[in-house]
């Protein structure tokens, strides 16, 4: 082992240190380190020349980028450009080409000069990470450590030679200062203006590579402002927000319920109560296995239950989705509460971490409480009167509750236009003149409306978003729900049937269960796949994610691939003809013998061939030392000996030609 390549491992140490601890992933950087550690000691390496090692390169840097679009790190718009998954992507790349070096066969068993350069590439796609002032020296210290490296690198793989005597000295020591002068000076100013100028910098980068996509937060919290859930809708509309596991459709699925309007936004209510842990679970549940607890809500009782398996997204909020109905959570947390409105929420649940989730086949009929009653009947003060007068005559005659939800859904669907995005005049209250005047809007005012014209006519509801999970990804086995299935919808309390959901969007707007093409299909449950099982990693959840690992298709197929391969080798190498020693080509031989006489006749001349010297060299050089013609014609031959050879004109008058050479040659 030469120390410099000790030092080569030392300096991709350092680097991997610099990406697991900013960018949180381990994985990685301890493969590398160790594949790294392992080529210090590998004697068997591999030859490779320099065109074909260029597409090596090519093809292994557009594997990194294809996986970056596959399976990209999540991240927030707002932080730098470097922070961005081709960021990551990129960095990594630099540091695998660098780890192949190691089992590259080179002259003297030398690393490339150009290891430096690639780390130096390494450190600038890893350097923007916004670290705090705590983090900031452990940088610092790791950059001013890989450059200490670098230099000791580049020293030791300097090849030294002998200087004639008077060979001035001083002229290269005075060149080497001013290069060192000039390359700190210009990177203490780009430093400067970089720090000065970077928010520019980050947005004119930003304006070409990153993507407006936040992460679909928008509608799922305490306050859900009107245009959040169709702002999430429109945004990356087909990105995956929710993956569940479920036998039917599962439908609508709540992340969050509102009973207050506050202008131009709905609150919701913040009454808690803590949902029990239970160590028995009724008949036909079963905990998951791994680190999940079951939290199960008081009186909670079925022969029969519906189960759910949701995987939300690594950019989705943490929120509990769930259907109506919902009595049992199980996840890997130690908390779970529930509101008034019956929507549950841990401190502990963490984003693309799975949980289960299950409802009765037939809910028990609850009786609605005098004062949730009159908190799911309030009307806000801002709303202009004529809305009640208009919600007396969309009531009509309706003497149920199920006949005053159908004429409220009527109405919608009668005299209302969908679209995204609705222009509001200023200082006017959006829902009232959306009520009033009827212009085209989406689901959050249809939703809005519902709610405000039902409560005008005595029927407690509430104010809901979340996902209508509908389309089916049949090569994973799976339903899926992307951003663009964000949707606003109503809760309706009937006292003959409990809680209904209240569909008064048009049928245009309300999220279709049209499924993806197979070939996206199969796109899409490849990188959730490795999406989720990086995310659990990340976290700490083992178990669950070898769980996840071993369940999926594509692992089982992946392993009934190599098992098939390995029968195959294993079939090949017990086959006699796999044995069969090669037949060597008898004019292959016949070249060879005329180049052993003709070597044997120039070294009579005192000519001899180098060992790294081709054949058009050796005949150069005996056309230079060519003292009669017979030199001369030798020259000659070396050619057109190269061109039979190597040259593909392998043919029984080549080799005649060459024969007939060759004698008077040596005559």
């Amino acid at each position: 082992m030469s120390v410099q390549r000790l030092l080569g491992f030392l300096s991709i140490a350092v680097q991997v240190t610099v990406l697991g601890y900013f960018s949180g992933t381990y994985v990685f950087p301890v493969c590398i380190a160790l594949i790294t550690f392992s080529g210090l000691f590998v004697k068997q390496r591999v030859s490779i020349s320099r065109r074909p090692g260029f597409w090596i390169t090519v093809a292994l840097f557009l594997s990194f980028v294809a996986k970056n679009f596959i399976a990209p790190y999540d991240f927030n718009p707002s932080e730098s450009f470097i922070r961005t998954p081709l960021a990551y992507a990129i960095a990594q790349f630099f540091i695998v080409v660098q780890t192949a070096q190691f089992y590259i066969r080179r002259e003297e068993d030398r690393l490339p000069l150009s290891m430096p350069a690639w780390g130096i590439a390494t450190l600038v796609f890893l350097g923007d990470v916004q670290p705090d002032y705590r983090q900031m020296p452990y940088f610092q210290a790791a950059v001013l450590v890989f450059l200490a490296l670098a230099t000791l690198f580049v020293s030791a793989s300097r090849r030294f030679r002998v200087q004639p005597p008077g060979t001035r000295r001083w002229s290269r020591a005075v060149l080497m200062l001013l290069t060192l002068g000039l390359a700190l000076g210009g990177g203490w100013g780009a430093s400067a203006a970089l720090r000065q100028h970077e928010r520019e910098f980050d947005d004119l980068i930003a304006r070409y590579l990153i993507p407006d996509d936040p992460p679909t937060t928008a509608g799922f919290s305490g306050n859900s402002h009107l245009g959040s859930v169709a702002a999430t809708k429109s945004n990356n509309d087909a990105r995956i927000a929710l993956r569940v596991y479920a036998e039917e459709s599962p439908g609508y699925f709540r992340g969050a319920a509102f009973d207050h309007y506050r202008n131009p936004a709905w609150v919701a209510n913040r009454g808690q109560s803590d949902v029990p842990r239970v160590s028995s679970l009724p008949a036909g549940l079963s905990t998951p296995p791994g680190e999940y607890e079951s939290f199960l809500t008081p009186g909670a009782g079925s022969e029969e239950w519906m189960q759910y398996e949701v995987w939300p997204a690594a950019s989705q909020t943490p929120a509990v989705f769930s259907p109506l109905g919902t009595a049992l959570l199980q996840a890997p947390i130690s908390q779970v509460s529930r509101n008034a409105d019956d929507v549950f929420h841990s401190p502990d649940l963490l984003q693309g971490i799975p949980y289960h989730v299950a409802t009765p086949q037939q809910n028990p009929l609850i009786r609605l409480s005098p004062s949730d009653r009159t908190r799911l009947t309030r009307i806000p003060n801002q709303f202009d009167p004529r809305v009640g007068i208009l919600a007396k005559q969309i009531g009509g005659d309706s003497q149920t509750t199920a006949e005053k939800i159908t004429a409220v859904k009527s109405y919608f669907l009668t005299n209302y236009k969908y679209q995204v995005g609705i222009t509001i005049p200023a200082g006017v209250e959006p829902l009232s003149y959306f009520l009033l005047e009827k212009p085209d809007a989406h689901c959050e005012y249809f939703a809005s409306g519902t709610v405000i014209l039902l409560r005008y006519l005595g029927v407690p509801c509430r104010y809901v978003t979340g996902f209508v999970v509908s389309e089916k990804n049949v090569v994973g086995g799976f339903w899926v729900a992307r951003n663009r299935h964000a949707h606003a919808w109503v809760e309706a309390y009937d006292d003959q049937q409990g809680w209904v959901i209240v569909e008064s969007t048009p049928p245009d707007g309300t999220p279709e269960s049209k499924p993806a093409p197979l070939p996206k299909q199969f796109l899409d449950y490849l990188r959730e796949g490795f999406l989720s099982l990086r995310i659990q990693l990340q976290q700490g959840y083992i178990r669950i994610a070898l769980r996840a690992l071993f369940q999926s298709r594509a692992f089982l197929v992946t392993l009934l691939c190599l098992f098939v391969y390995v029968l195959y080798r294993s079939y090949r190498r017990r086959t006699p003809t796999s044995r069969r020693p090669k037949i060597p080509d008898p004019r292959v031989d016949q070249l060879q013998r005329l180049l052993l006489k003709m070597d044997a006749r120039m070294r009579k001349h005192k000519l001899q061939r180098g060992a790294g010297e081709t054949l058009h060299q050796f005949s150069d050089r005996v056309a230079r030392n060519a003292t009669d013609q017979n030199l001369e014609a030798a020259a000659l031959w070396y050619r057109r000996y190269a061109d039979v050879r190597y040259g593909g004109d392998n043919t029984p008058e080549s080799l005649e030609h060459l024969e007939n050479g060759l004698k008077p040659s040596t005559s």
